[in-house]
């Protein structure tokens, strides 16, 4: 369960971490708020090194997904593995691949009978929505792309699936992502997941893994 961030050029005019969180060079204002909010990131593996500013077209989206500000729905990593009937499978697919995560759900089921799990549908046609099952614990939702660039609907290049996993945390605090051709062929995985959190990703030295290119 690792986390990579692509690091890029350090941003002008930024000596010292602290500067980095009022920084005019790394602010961003909120149209509808107008709250400012940090655009920069940190580099955790390299002191002093910030990577070039995100883009501030996206800093009323990122708020309404809740990435951004105060969000109301965060719990802590130790919080996050106290009780595997919390976690929500959470997938997505298109028409084309309908069969697939309808396989992968099955798979699920066969170790884990009442988690929910969260189908969000790319564009899926009200005859493919006929065919999804009845589980009391299955939830459909179709993912509206209009509030984003036309780009995110070329399934292909999944640029959907980040906005699809910040659209599911904004409900439900812990959740486990799966590919719809992706299978379970173990029981046991959330919990040998949440032990090996315990065991070796409570520590407060732990950070994500940083990828340059």
């Amino acid at each position: 369960m690792m986390i990579s961030y692509i690091c890029t050029k350090p941003i002008p005019n930024i000596d010292e971490l602290d500067e980095l969180y009022t920084h005019s060079d790394c602010m961003c204002t909120s149209n509808k708020t107008g709250k400012s909010y940090n655009f920069c990131f940190p580099d955790p593996h390299k002191p002093g090194t910030y990577g070039v500013k995100f883009n501030c077209s996206f800093v009323d989206t990122m708020k309404d997904l809740k990435l951004i500000g105060d969000a109301d729905n965060l719990i802590s990593l130790s919080d996050s593995i106290k009780n595997e009937d919390d976690v929500v499978f959470v997938s997505a697919a298109s028409e084309d691949h309908l069969d697939d995560a309808m396989k992968s759900l099955a798979s699920i089921r066969e170790y884990y009978l009442y988690n929910k799990y969260v189908l969000f549908g790319l564009n899926i046609s009200l005859k493919g929505i006929d065919l999804l099952p009845t589980d009391p614990n299955f939830e459909f939702r179709q993912f509206n792309a209009t509030p984003y660039p036309e780009y995110v609907t070329n399934w292909k290049r999944y640029h959907f699936k980040g906005l699809v996993m910040a659209k599911a945390m904004r409900d439900f605090p812990i959740i486990w992502w799966i590919d719809a051709h992706s299978v379970m062929v173990d029981s046991d995985v959330i919990g040998r997941t949440f032990k090996e959190v315990s065991d070796y990703r409570l520590s407060n030295g732990y950070s994500p893994q940083c990828l340059v290119s």
